[in-house]
C-alpha cells in the first residue's frame, strides 16, 4: 500500500496547507468528500493513496477555483473591437483586413 505524507497531497492536488486542513475539517463535519487519513503518527497526516486517486477522479473536471466569466454580449464584443481599433489608430475599413 502507497502511503502519502501532507506534502505528498499538497505536492499531487497544488493546494495550499491551509486548503487541506479545510477540505479535513468539511469532510470530518459531513460536508466534504476528502478522503480522512488512515493514521496520525507523531503528528504526521497520512492517507491510502489509493484514496487520495480514487477522490481525485471523482471530482468534476473544472477546478473549484476557476472562475467563471460571463459570455459577452454581441454589442460588447463590437465596442470592444472599436475600441481596440481606435486605440491602434485603425479606420473601421482596415480593421475589416
Amino acid at each position: 500500500m502507497e502511503i502519502f505524507l501532507i506534502s505528498d497531497v499538497m505536492d499531487l492536488l497544488k493546494i495550499s496547507k491551509q486548503t487541506l486542513y479545510r477540505w479535513l475539517r468539511e469532510s470530518r463535519t459531513g460536508r466534504g468528500t476528502f478522503p480522512l487519513p488512515i493514521s496520525q503518527r507523531n503528528q504526521t497526516l497520512r492517507w491510502n493513496a489509493a484514496d487520495i486517486y480514487t477522490w481525485c477522479q471523482a471530482k468534476p473536471v473544472t477546478p473549484a477555483n476557476k472562475r467563471k466569466v460571463p459570455a459577452k454580449t454581441k454589442q460588447q464584443r463590437e465596442h470592444a473591437a472599436a475600441d481596440a481599433m481606435q486605440r491602434h489608430g485603425l479606420t473601421e475599413a482596415e480593421g475589416q483586413r
